[in-house]
């Protein structure tokens, strides 16, 4: 049992502790999405030339990697929007709100129960429904 644990434990935290940082450096080059992608591709060669001696901490070190990269672009492939900051956040909600009206709706609405509190969801809910009837009735 011991050593299914620790074979399971050692890619799992090598795995976690790779994608937290990962999620950092993210944060912090959000604005230089080049030099964040060099880095993170640098990280995985060094991690592969230097990490022969823990070949299945280095695989999960990798992968981690990896998967950094590929969910953002999974998630834009799918129509998501994956923000590093609150300025790109903005951004990204305005982008779909042009492009879905029910979204601007639902955003317009949900502001007012989010500083509101609950006691408004009943009417943003209504709101809501009546916009997209609205965008129904327009087409």
């Amino acid at each position: 049992m011991g050593g299914t644990l620790k074979r399971a434990f050692i890619p799992y935290a090598t795995g976690f502790i790779t994608s937290a940082a990962i999620a950092v450096l993210d944060t912090g080059l959000s604005n230089y999405p080049v030099v964040k992608n060099i880095v993170k591709v640098g990280a995985a060669l060094s991690i592969a030339a230097f990490g022969r001696r823990y070949p299945v901490a280095s695989t999960a070190a990798i992968a981690a990697i990896a998967a950094c990269q590929g969910y953002p672009l999974g998630t834009r492939l799918a129509g998501g929007m994956v923000a590093q900051n609150p300025a790109q956040a903005v951004k990204g909600l305005a982008g779909m709100a042009a492009v879905y009206p029910e979204m601007g709706a639902l955003l317009n609405g949900g502001m007012g129960a989010l500083l509101n509190g609950p006691e408004n969801l009943d009417q943003t809910v209504i709101d809501y429904q009546q916009a997209v009837a609205n965008m129904a009735d327009d087409d």
